[in-house]
């Protein structure tokens, strides 16, 4: 059962889908992790320096249903809420996580540009389940509500943790256009690639599975295991690179328009692999004797249960190499300054997950008092409704920055509601401020 155990570890993960900073991106040059949606933004300040670990920390998890959507009050306890699970499972559910914190950040004005040097570590798991196993659970397979075969192939995973060591820099084209890049070397910590097929059918009768071409390879299986070493984390030797593209054009004194791509690149897995294979299996059952599970007659169950174990059990197999591309993002925002203090905005943005885009809307308002104190408050239009509030706060009392942003700040008043929160939030020394586009 440990290579299950494996697999299970890795597929539950942790429970975005549409993953999106569109507070961190309006900030602009007011904020210098604006720089990591979009390299052409220059911060608007001489020097940058962001400690370890302090200077940013980004983090988002997502599940397919809401407390809501799972449970109801009857008026004296909560019960499980089956409508709300039919009709919210849909047909794949999509849960998540997505960490992203600096570990280093060091940005200063060279001649009219900007250059800027930064260490991340950045995490994504993301498991796609079929709804029918929310249905089943609930329902069971026989009941109308649900359909009677489960596909295996539509249940898998994207788990990637590495490390991203970024330059970049930007510099005026002409007087009114900024266009800026960033290159990256990635160091892959742990990721996983596979897939499998089959399918789970069940009727009044008995159950069928049928299972093949289930294999999986774990890149950093020392991590997994718990015997990983400094080298294997900081020196993998699982090499990558990426790129990021942006620009700002400032079309008069009140309208700026800005544009980037992140996230262009790939992560080769080869070290510190481990592979999994399962024999391609079919399996029937068609139940117990009621009366055997009552006077405790189990042994037929459990030669059952060895059977199906020994028939699906993952074998151990050298790991194959592989590669896993980033998940690149579009960014474009607008801003348009009504008063010396205030701003309103307007930003896209859309990730690139699985060959499905997930675009983001949002308007928001964002208010300056001098270089010391920035609050914006965002709607966003978001999977066909507009229930996402956003929201985020600059205070720079010196020259020390400190700054918390929300693009679910909802998710924090109505936890029960919620299928997704995300948070940024982080301190930089900035020095001086130049005069730049």
């Amino acid at each position: 059962m440990r290579n299950w155990a494996i697999i299970f570890l890795v597929f539950s993960g942790t429970a975005a889908f549409s993953q999106f900073q569109v507070a961190t991106l309006q900030f602009g040059e007011n904020l210098p992790q604006a720089t990591l949606l979009n390299p052409g933004i220059a911060p608007d300040h001489k020097i940058v320096i962001g400690l370890p670990g302090i200077s940013s920390a980004f983090v988002e998890v997502t599940a397919p249903l809401s407390f809501n959507d799972l449970w109801k009050s009857d008026g004296n306890r909560f019960v499980l809420n089956e409508n709300g699970i039919a009709e919210n499972a849909g047909r794949i559910m999509r849960t998540g996580a997505v960490a992203d914190v600096q570990l280093l950040v060091a940005g200063f004005k060279v001649s009219s540009g900007f250059m800027m040097v930064s260490i991340r570590n950045r995490f994504e798991n993301k498991v796609f389940i079929p709804g029918e196993v929310a249905r089943w659970a609930v329902f069971g397979p026989a009941d109308p509500i649900s359909s009677n075969t489960l596909l295996l192939d539509e249940i898998g995973a994207i788990g990637i943790n590495y490390l991203e060591y970024g330059i970049s820099y930007s510099q005026p084209v002409t007087a009114n256009l900024r266009m800026g890049a960033r290159l990256k070397y990635l160091s892959g910590v742990a990721g996983i690639s596979g897939s499998q097929d089959g399918y789970v059918y069940v009727n009044s009768d008995s159950a069928s599975i049928n299972v093949s071409n289930l294999e999986y390879t774990i890149a950093g299986s020392s991590i997994f295991e718990g015997n990983a070493k400094a080298s294997d984390i900081y020196a993998s030797g699982n090499s990558g690179f990426g790129m990021d593209l942006g620009m700002v054009f400032k079309v008069n004194s009140d309208v700026t328009v800005s544009a980037s791509v992140t996230d262009l690149g790939f992560i080769n897995w080869k070290n510190d692999l481990k592979g999994y294979k399962s024999e391609d299996a079919s399996y029937s059952f068609s139940g117990f004797e009621l009366t055997d599970l009552f006077f405790g007659e189990t042994e037929d169950m459990e030669a059952e249960l060895d059977t199906l174990i020994d028939k699906l059990e993952p074998r151990e197999v050298p790991g194959s190499s592989f590669r896993t591309g980033l998940n690149g993002k579009l960014n474009f925002s607008a801003r348009y300054r009504l008063a010396e203090i205030s701003e309103v905005g307007f930003t896209f943005n859309s990730a690139f997950d699985k060959g499905k885009i997930d675009p983001v809307v949002s308007l928001n308002h964002n208010l300056k008092l001098g270089r010391s104190f920035f609050l914006l408050t965002g709607l966003s239009y978001l999977n066909g409704k507009v229930n996402n509030i956003s929201g985020g706060l600059i205070v720079k009392p010196g020259p020390i920055q400190f700054y918390f942003i929300s693009d679910r700040v909802n998710s924090f008043f109505y936890p029960s509601r919620a299928r997704s929160v995300n948070l940024r939030f982080g301190m930089n020394i900035v020095i001086g401020r130049p005069t730049i586009l």
